[in-house]
């Protein structure tokens, strides 16, 4: 709701709903430091527009890592 009332770039929210957005998939990784193990697979969803980007992770909790998309 924050963002769809946000005005960005001259124009007022996302012109797709969520439920359009992209997937946020996370790799597998087989790297065996147990401090930090991550989950994979389907995430949350993505969406970039006139320059903001936004990514929502489905079960989250205060910590999420910078991702690179």
């Amino acid at each position: 709701m924050t963002v769809q009332n946000m005005t960005f770039n001259g124009k007022q929210g996302f012109s797709k709903p969520p439920h359009k957005w992209d997937e946020f998939f996370v790799p597998y990784h087989s790297e065996l430091n147990l401090g930090s193990l991550a989950a994979s697979g389907v995430m949350g969803n993505w969406h970039t527009e006139r320059g903001l980007t936004l990514c929502t992770i489905t079960l989250s909790g205060h910590m999420v890592p910078q991702c690179k998309l």
